[in-house]
């Protein structure tokens, strides 16, 4: 009978409580990461609990050392292409001198080859770091 009646006061007094308990959760959490390190330069605090549009600048950081290594990345992509260049107007005059034996051609032809698969590779990299 005491656990009716205390039940029955618990219940009569939750319906007047001025109080609410309660915990908001997100449906979705979003982590946002750098493929860079450094230090945060600006954050657009006016997107915050907003909707994020394509394209839309929320943070900037300051990757002075990635920049760095772009222009070098870039610099010697410019010079491997020189290299396959010259490689090739070799390989193209040697592959042409009939006193040449097959053996030096062949090893021109794979100079020639391995440079232009550094280029691949050096195209390859300077793309993964734009």
């Amino acid at each position: 009978m005491i656990k009716k009646i205390l039940i029955g006061l618990f219940t009569f007094s939750s319906l007047f409580a001025r109080e609410y308990m309660t915990q908001i959760n997100p449906n979705e959490k979003i982590e946002i990461k750098s493929q860079t390190s450094g230090v945060i330069k600006y954050v657009n605090k006016e997107l915050e609990s907003s909707f994020v549009k394509m394209n839309q600048v929320l943070l900037r950081i300051n990757a002075k050392d990635e920049e760095i290594e772009l222009q070098k990345e870039r610099s010697s992509l410019s010079v491997q292409k020189e290299i396959v260049k010259i490689k090739e107007k070799n390989y193209q005059a040697k592959k042409r001198i009939k006193q040449l034996s097959q053996y030096d051609k062949n090893n021109e032809k794979l100079s020639f080859l391995e440079s232009k698969k550094e280029l691949v590779t050096s195209q390859q990299l300077s793309l993964i770091h734009i």
